[in-house]
């Protein structure tokens, strides 16, 4: 059971498991874990007809593309980062982004406005902590919400 899955998740009515427990139930599947294997040919051989697989976890190696791409019988690009491929036993696999992350090749990623700001954000958060480095009012190894005067700033 994966502990740190499930207590993350307490509040979100949705159902968490390993993918070997689950693969068979899966209509979509998204990767979010930043870990290798995370989906393997095992897991493609269970999915249902037409599953969707996707990753916005962390570059391309949570699925196991090069399982899929030498063994399906078939491969169909349905239209720009989609493709649907064929498995050896007759059911379809919709792959999204190549599986890549999902947010960057399916869609227009991040908008530059909406980069600019986490940026902004991201430098004036270091440049408050260094500020601040020597009067105690943050801990190292502690997790702090970025002081409102700062993000504001940014609005």
């Amino acid at each position: 059971m994966p502990t740190k899955s499930t207590e993350q998740n307490k509040n979100i009515s949705a159902q968490v498991d390993t993918m070997d427990n689950c693969a068979h139930l899966a209509n979509l599947v998204v990767t979010t874990t930043g870990c290798k294997d995370i989906v393997t040919g095992d897991h493609f051989l269970k999915f249902k007809e037409d599953a969707i697989v996707c990753n916005i976890g962390h570059f391309d190696c949570e699925i196991d593309t090069a399982w899929l791409e030498a063994n399906c019988a078939e491969k169909d690009t349905v239209k720009p980062q989609v493709d649907r491929f064929t498995l050896s036993n007759g059911r379809h696999i919709i792959l999204l982004a190549s599986g890549r992350l999902v947010n960057l090749g399916c869609g227009t990623g991040h908008p530059s406005f909406v980069m600019s700001a986490s940026f902004a954000n991201q430098t004036l958060a270091q440049m408050e902590l260094w500020q601040e480095r020597e009067s105690g009012k943050y801990k190292r190894g502690e997790v702090y919400i970025m002081p409102k005067k700062l993000d504001e700033k940014v609005a």
